[in-house]
């Protein structure tokens, strides 16, 4: 298990700047957990996902959000995860991730 000390201060930064700019899960917080925590592709990428829906939900809470635009990307986006996940899974490691 990871140590919390490392980790808790370590997603406090993350969540911040991902709440900040809106960058996040690709290139902030999955090189981060890979580099700094040792975790694999896989892994980094399920967490900097997840990390993600905090922010989303907090400025969704705020306004200023197009529900109709929203709605249409995310049927959109469904598809193209779940072949983007697909096939991040059949390549080498070494294809997908070089952060090491």
């Amino acid at each position: 298990m990871t140590d919390w000390l490392v980790t808790v201060p370590l997603g406090a930064v993350l969540g911040f700047l991902i709440g900040l700019t809106g960058v996040g899960d690709g290139a902030l917080v999955a090189p981060s957990l890979y580099v700094i925590l040792g975790l694999n592709y896989q892994d980094s990428i399920v967490i900097a996902l997840m990390m993600v829906v905090p922010a989303g939900l907090t400025h969704f809470g705020l306004g200023g959000v197009s529900v109709r635009l929203l709605a249409l990307l995310m049927v959109g986006s469904l598809l193209g995860t779940v072949l983007g996940a697909k096939t991040a899974l059949r390549l080498p490691e070494w294809v997908t991730f070089r952060g090491r």
